[in-house]
């Protein structure tokens, strides 16, 4: 009969915890409409449960999209010659180069590894930024795992990163093509930070420090800190030096790239 009563005691803790965790647990699509109206719920769900994949699908799909309807609406003529008089190449090639070149470009075989490596190319700063969400809250005494690091990066990009591409999608299809440049529109046509008010080309440095200021970058910033804040365990104050020092490192590795190539980044 004491064993039973022992038994019952022990088990009454884990109980309680089992019921708090299935209170907060979230399902994945319910988690994609609640990281933007309750973020805190959402990333504590996240911490019981990891969730990634539908995120990041919709992040990449949208990217790529993007990337994808920009390079067919400019056309591969329109972007060789942006490429050559972006390079001040002198010699000018032939009619008969060009079409050789455009035919090229639009084969399905080109068309199929562009597109590709388009979406792989977004796969690997995700990565990147998982391992980062990761390493940096444990530095700083969390308790983060890589899945939960991987989580709290793609759900805090998620919402900024879904408004940001389907506005310029939206822009892309309104805006005639020849207004458009290619190489400048890259990455983005809507201007969500202060280089709208001056010209940023002339000025990559400045450029490439404004680009941080940008709207949809400062709302994932804040997505970041609550997420860290409930997934990796750590103080609100701990949690913000997370994602600054994090921010800071990735602008003077921009700042670095745009002092080489002498393009904003």
């Amino acid at each position: 009969m004491q064993r039973d009563i022992q038994e019952i005691e022990h088990s009454t803790p884990v109980d309680k915890s089992s019921i708090l965790e299935e209170s907060l647990q979230m399902s994945e699509p319910a988690t994609l409409g609640n990281i933007i109206l309750s973020p805190e719920k959402t990333f504590k769900s996240i911490r019981i449960k990891p969730r990634f994949i539908t995120a990041g699908l919709i992040i990449v799909f949208l990217a790529a999209a993007f990337q994808i309807l920009l390079s067919e609406k400019v056309g591969a003529e329109r972007m060789l010659m942006e490429q050559l008089n972006a390079m001040s190449v002198q010699t000018k090639p032939t009619a008969e180069q060009i079409e050789k070149y455009v035919a090229q470009q639009n084969s399905l075989g080109i068309k199929a590894i562009k597109y590709i490596s388009t979406t792989f190319g977004l796969i690997v700063p995700i990565l990147l930024g998982g391992l980062f969400y990761w390493l940096g809250p444990n530095a700083m005494g969390g308790s983060a795992s890589f899945l939960r690091g991987l989580s709290v990066w793609i759900y805090s990009s998620f919402p900024p990163a879904v408004v940001m591409w389907l506005a310029n999608i939206l822009v892309l299809m309104l805006k005639p093509v020849e207004e458009i440049s290619f190489f400048e529109s890259r990455k983005g046509m809507v201007i969500s930070n202060p280089n709208y008010f001056f010209a940023y080309e002339r000025f990559p440095l400045l450029a490439t420090f404004f680009n941080s200021l940008d709207i949809f970058y400062l709302w994932g910033l804040v997505l970041a800190a609550i997420g860290i804040h409930h997934v990796a365990k750590l103080s609100k104050k701990l949690s913000w030096v997370v994602v600054l020092v994090l921010a800071s490192l990735g602008l003077a590795t921009r700042l670095i790239i745009s002092a080489l190539t002498g393009l904003p980044q």
